[in-house]
């Protein structure tokens, strides 16, 4: 526990100074509290947490339901795009998220970020062709890995030091046990109606959505800035070339051999293509160009 340290310096019998001997007393500092205790702390870390869980699920639900899907649909050519769209979705975004929740309010941006992942969800179940399907999984993944994000930031940000290492372990293990049940869970809805293998989200989104707004505190990073300050700390620039280069490797690696041969010239442009992006982003942030530097 960090100590405050006070020093008392003993005299001799004459009352001159003592050179030699100095006492150190210790002072504890007081011990860190939560601003969010009793119920309210419970709810808020069993609804993140079940909204990371809904999300590790979603991420392997499909690997059962693919070949319904795709059966239905007649759509088998385009099979790789829907695990590659929630990859790129979520990958994409990781910049941009980092950025929002450092600028924006993380009560806020965590909702956002929920709402857009249930739309997905209903978008993939409801959609009547593979195209909205695939559409749908990029948003999800974009939606969820906002999510993720946004518990971890609210946990470092609304725990103790002593404790957030125990919370923070929490979203690996509820991340853990969603993948291994997906499929499972996938498998079974097979067997009655895929598409509530999306709709079972938007179940779980009515109950913790209005969860979210009463016990989820508001966090303004930056409560001197005004909306149009946050939007030119935005690094618009930065955005567009990162999403860019984490686009077009995804697609590259994840389509090469199967959508694409490894020689052929759309993979050798996909790489290429995000390796200039990355260069350029390199090179945009080390000089500040169209951005500021914060």
């Amino acid at each position: 526990m960090p100590s405050i340290a006070s020093e008392k310096i003993k005299t001799t019998s004459s009352g001159e100074l003592d050179p030699g001997v100095v006492e150190t007393a210790v002072v504890p500092k007081p011990e860190e509290k939560r601003a969010i205790t009793g119920i309210r702390w419970f709810l808020f870390v069993v609804s993140t947490l079940t909204s990371i869980f809904v999300y590790s699920l979603d991420n392997t639900i499909v690997a059962n339901i693919i070949p319904e899907m795709v059966t239905e649909l007649n759509s088998i050519d385009r099979l790789p795009w829907l695990s590659v769209g929630f990859m790129i979705g979520g990958m994409a975004m990781v910049l941009p998220l980092g950025k929002l929740y450092a600028i924006y309010d993380s009560k806020w941006v965590y909702i956002a970020s929920t709402v857009v992942f249930l739309a997905a969800s209903a978008l993939c179940g409801a959609a009547p062709g593979m195209d909205a399907k695939i559409i749908g999984r990029v948003l999800a993944g974009a939606g969820g890995n906002g999510m993720y994000f946004g518990l971890l930031a609210m946990l470092s940000t609304h725990t103790t030091a002593k404790e957030r290492p125990q919370y923070l372990s929490y979203t690996g293990l509820v991340w853990g046990l969603g993948t291994v049940l997906g499929p499972v869970v996938g498998g079974g809805f097979v067997l009655w109606n895929w598409p509530w293998s999306f709709y079972i989200n938007l179940l779980f989104g009515a109950v913790l959505l209005p969860t979210y707004l009463v016990v989820i505190p508001s966090a303004n990073p930056l409560p001197g800035k005004t909306q149009w300050d946050k939007l030119r700390l935005m690094d618009w620039t930065g955005v567009v070339l990162s999403i860019g280069a984490m686009v077009t490797v995804i697609m590259a690696i994840n389509l090469g051999g199967v959508m694409f041969a490894w020689s052929s010239g759309a993979t050798a442009a996909l790489f290429a293509v995000s390796g200039v992006l990355r260069v350029a982003f390199a090179v945009q942030q080390i000089f500040c160009l169209l951005t500021t530097e914060a």
